[in-house]
């Protein structure tokens, strides 16, 4: 079988000293003989404590996080922000991103939702790229944002896209999201 991975994965080559590889041989192995089901590689577990390690590290050091808004900031402004596929766009927090079609017109940027709150809609040329914003921040502040904090933070992200579409639907719309992200951070909300 060819090495398939994910278009938004990237590989590394980690040398592990002799005594760091054996232990991570006894982890797998543990892992697989007390797990019924699919079984651990290495691999998997390697990821799985490179990620906590850095799920850990981000929510500790805030300049990791203006490194990456900055980086973010960057491909944004040289034009190397990338959106994700039509059939992968944002949708949850009752937000929902939409290209923009003559029924996504008709349907208006806001309905009420299942628990009275109103769902927003943000509607625009840049759907993907805009989808693909919401999904980073969302990592980037991973374990920051919560079950209740969830639809403030994605709301006023919708907001601020919102706002500026109603200017020009450009590109524009990313920084002034990441706009709104700077104002939630100067409020300690993030």
């Amino acid at each position: 079988m060819p090495n398939i991975r994910s278009e938004d994965s990237g590989q590394i080559i980690v040398r592990l000293p002799e005594r760091t590889r054996r232990a991570l041989n006894i982890i797998v192995r543990h892992k697989n003989e007390n797990n019924p089901g699919a079984k651990f590689s290495a691999n998997s577990v390697i990821r799985h404590v490179i990620e906590s390690h850095i799920d850990k590290y981000m929510k500790e050091n805030r300049e990791v996080i203006d490194m990456i808004l900055e980086d973010i900031r960057g491909r944004i402004k040289r034009g190397e922000f990338k959106g994700v596929s039509k059939n992968n766009l944002w949708g949850g927090a009752d937000v929902g991103v939409l290209l923009k079609t003559k029924t996504a017109q008709k349907q208006g940027t806001s309905k009420t939702a299942f628990y009275g709150r109103s769902d927003v809609f943000v509607i625009s040329d840049y759907a993907q790229e805009i989808s693909a914003l919401f999904y980073e921040l969302g990592d980037t502040f991973f374990g920051k944002i919560d079950y209740y904090s969830k639809y403030e933070f994605y709301g006023r992200l919708a907001e601020a896209a919102n706002r500026q579409i109603k200017v020009s639907d450009d590109l524009g719309v990313l920084l002034a999201m990441l706009d709104e992200i700077d104002k939630m951070r100067k409020e300690n909300f993030i």
